[in-house]
């Protein structure tokens, strides 16, 4: 093959790692992002079940509220 050809197969492949790189750098990102949104979702659940285990009038009262929007999520569908 002409040494052009090696030349400019080699400048693709820089651009597709490039590429490939990047790809991979914003996926991370987003996966940390998401990691973080789910730590706080996990530390919102797990205090809303201490209040609810503090309160056993709460807990009965919060169990009506979930079934009853249960009920008319599935009457929705």
């Amino acid at each position: 093959m002409d040494e052009n050809v090696y030349v400019y197969m080699l400048a693709e492949y820089k651009n597709q790692l490039a590429e490939k790189t990047q790809s991979e750098i914003e996926l991370q990102s987003l996966l940390i992002v998401e990691r973080s949104k789910s730590s706080l979702l996990e530390q919102e659940f797990n205090s809303l079940n201490a209040v609810l285990a503090s309160d056993a009038a709460l807990k009965e009262l919060f169990e009506e509220a979930k079934e009853k929007l249960q009920k008319e999520t599935l009457e929705e569908a």
